[in-house]
């Protein structure tokens, strides 16, 4: 890697949909969309996780505030660095709410158990968009969904912090194709 001109400068321009990095700040968590020379850090959205229990099987949503995403992204196969594989942060399809202004994710946690079993998360593979993914040498995971994407609602999740518990929140990376 060689340093781009505006490695001296202090303080690059700030796109105002997300904040731009310039080069990968190392061992810094997040996913980054790849624009160009430049990687702009998607804001983490914290999801809430509305569940409704029934029989030990519980069935459960994962919501987002505001129907669509801050940050729109004009390609259909836009490239991503992501500290994360993709299996630990897979790239899923977020429908629109019906009446609310939010966007979801149905996940299928399988059972339930009361006493401290732990809760398996599963993202519905249907929801799931599957990506190609490569390491790069400094570790980290430059992530193309495989398939152009469909205008819509898109974005990382991060699924442990989702099964670390019912009541923890997770973070989805999340944005918009136009």
């Amino acid at each position: 890697g060689h340093a781009g001109p505006g490695a001296s400068v202090s303080s690059p321009p700030v796109d105002p949909r997300g904040r731009v990095v310039v080069g990968v700040p190392q061992g810094r968590e997040g996913v980054f969309h790849l624009r160009g020379d430049q990687y702009i850090e998607l804001a983490a959205a914290v999801a809430s996780i509305e569940s409704t229990f029934a029989f030990f099987q519980s069935k459960s949503e994962i919501v987002l505030k505001g129907r669509k995403a801050a940050y729109r992204i004009a390609e259909r196969q836009p490239v991503f660095v992501s500290m994360w594989p993709p299996n630990e942060a897979p790239l899923v399809r977020l429908k629109p709410g019906d009446d609310h202004d939010d966007r979801n994710l149905k996940y299928s946690s399988g059972s339930f158990m009361p006493f401290g079993g732990r809760h398996k998360l599963g993202v519905r593979t249907e929801d799931t968009m599957e990506v190609e993914s490569e390491k790069d040498p400094r570790g980290f995971y430059r992530i193309k969904p495989r398939q152009p994407l469909d205008p819509g609602e898109y974005g990382f999740i991060l699924t442990h912090g989702f099964a670390a518990g019912a009541g923890a929140g997770g973070r989805i990376y999340d944005f918009g194709i136009d």
